[in-house]
């Protein structure tokens, strides 16, 4: 009788832990499969820092595989991101936006450590309806790429026109970049300078999938605008 009991009771005990560890995973928001997703930065988003002056600002902005001293050997992870969701969203673009839309996006690339569950940085995209005026001149630095395009030292956001051979309409496309605390610049690096040239690169991409002609956007890192004296 005494060891059904203590049978009964390791039972409950083992239940009760799993229900206590089960939201700490279910929270956690970083998978079992990290460590069999992560990627180098070339490789990350479908490769739109494959090479040049885009992998080294993102390597910058987020680090490496290789950067022991940021990374260690776990990389980076992509799973959040839903770049072909983003297309679509763009090709549908119909001149009407709802709340959400102007607000968030859609996710072109989201990057996290493997192993942890916080972005580093996320690039989204969204139709808009005009190209905003320049931002506050203490806070942004404009830059010389497609129709408008300004960074501070953690957002950065590009306007450009798309017009696409079998559409009449001509579309303006918005991409915006943000990183959060866990992203450190190291050194000297200007991050507004990254930023747009991060941005910039995700921008071309989708500017060439989309079909867009004269766009703008400029090839390498986007030229910072003189402030005016």
């Amino acid at each position: 009788m005494g060891d059904l009991k203590s049978r009964v009771r390791r039972g409950v005990l083992s239940a009760a832990l799993v229900l206590v560890l089960l939201p700490v995973a279910a929270c956690s928001g970083a998978g079992s499969d990290d460590a069999a997703e992560a990627r180098a930065v070339a490789e990350v988003c479908g490769g739109f820092a494959e090479e040049g002056p885009a992998r080294e600002a993102l390597t910058a902005l987020v680090g490496d595989a290789g950067d022991v001293g940021d990374l260690g050997d776990v990389g980076l992870v992509d799973d959040r991101s839903r770049p072909d969701d983003t297309l679509r969203a763009l090709k549908e673009a119909d001149g009407t936006l709802s709340p959400s839309e102007l607000a968030n996006g859609s996710p072109f690339c989201r990057l996290r450590r493997a192993g942890e569950a916080e972005s580093l940085l996320d690039i989204t995209f969204r139709e808009a309806l005009t190209v905003p005026r320049a931002g506050d001149e203490q806070t942004f630095r404009r830059f010389r790429t497609g129709a408008s395009a300004e960074s501070s030292s953690r957002y950065a956001k590009l306007f450009f026109p798309c017009r696409r051979p079998s559409e009449a309409r001509e579309l303006i496309v918005a991409a915006e970049l943000e990183r959060s605390g866990e992203s450190v610049v190291k050194g000297d690096q200007d991050p507004a300078a990254l930023q747009i040239t991060v941005l910039n690169a995700a921008a071309r991409v989708v500017a060439a999938r989309l079909g867009c002609g004269a766009t703008g956007l400029v090839d390498g890192r986007p030229v910072p605008v003189p402030v005016a004296g």
